[in-house]
């Protein structure tokens, strides 16, 4: 009893900083907001307290003290998973702690499930998501965060061997307390959703033509029709494009040294050519979306959009 006792204060300490004599700490510095409609800053640390201000989707606040001010549950997060082959909601408690916080001179009490510290922030200074974004719905340990209220968002869903682009109305960023992932992004309809596409522009809503889709196995790529040179430093693939072979590259030309997987093959943006999801590394993966007609420069197929995935434990 005593050594679960001791896993349940370890599995805490990971997502929210470090525990001492039972009592729960978060880190001191710099937060941002995560909640793309919003977090209500209050005068209490109740939600039937005052609200002080609303504090827009990345805001930045400092943490005035180091504890917190209570645990609290606030709703539910519903996350559809597939079990043996079936998909089902699962549905978590959205857990937090209150934190008082200092935001343009103003003090108040924030929801600790909304907001993240921005020491966790991915380092991803690369020449992808300024057009396009991508995004995977579910649970990942490392910070995606991401949303413009100007951008059209879109999710790309797999159902009955049928795949389709549907607009997405509402996307939620939650930070709760759980024993695996710690980071959760969802959507008003998760099932069947494989990724979210944000663009400036828009993507035609319709079924996808398609010619591989990763439904239960992860495609190689080789047997993808994807020519891999290993006689280079690195790797490097090249696709058929028209009467032309192109070379797909990492953010800025880098060479590819993970391994390269395929996720989809098919024309997503309606241009008439296919668009490439590809994955590299196993447990620390970047997915890289490339949208073959935008982004083709010298040659040579950067990517449209990245995410990126950790391994959690």
């Amino acid at each position: 009893m005593k050594n679960i006792a001791l896993l349940i204060l370890f599995l805490i300490s990971g997502v929210m900083g470090y525990t001492q004599q039972n009592d729960v700490y978060f880190q001191s510095g710099e937060y941002r907001v995560i909640a793309p409609r919003g977090l209500n800053m209050r005068d209490k640390p109740s939600v039937q307290s005052n609200v002080v201000k609303l504090l827009d989707y990345g805001e930045k606040m400092t943490l005035v003290h180091k504890d917190h001010y209570g645990l609290d549950t606030l709703g539910t997060l519903d996350i559809c998973q597939v079990y043996n082959g079936k998909e089902q909601i699962n549905t978590l408690p959205v857990q937090g702690y209150w934190l008082k916080v200092a935001h343009e001179g103003i003090q108040g009490f924030v929801y600790s499930a909304y907001i993240m510290n921005n020491s966790y922030l991915y380092d991803r200074e690369y020449d992808t998501n300024i057009y396009y974004d991508l995004l995977r719905p579910g649970g990942n340990c490392i910070d995606n965060f991401r949303y413009n209220e100007s951008w059209n968002y879109y999710g790309l869903y797999y159902e009955d061997s049928v795949m389709c682009v549907k607009p997405i109305e509402r996307i939620s960023f939650t930070s709760v307390l759980d024993d695996f992932f710690d980071q959760y992004t969802s959507t008003e309809n998760d099932c069947g959703l494989q990724y979210i596409l944000g663009t400036k522009e828009s993507f035609p809503i319709k079924e996808i033509e398609y010619s591989y889709f990763e439904n239960q196995e992860v495609g190689r790529i080789e047997e993808q029709g994807i020519e891999v040179d290993t006689t280079v430093e690195g790797l490097a693939l090249f696709i058929e494009y028209g009467d032309q072979k192109r070379q797909l590259v990492n953010h800025k030309g880098k060479k590819i040294v993970w391994v390269p997987y395929v996720r989809f093959i098919g024309d997503l943006d309606g241009d008439g050519w296919q668009d490439y999801i590809i994955s590299y590394g196993e447990k620390d993966m970047q997915i890289n979306l490339y949208l073959t007609t935008e982004q083709s420069k010298d040659g040579l197929f950067i990517p449209s959009a990245s995410y990126f995935t950790g391994y959690c434990c």
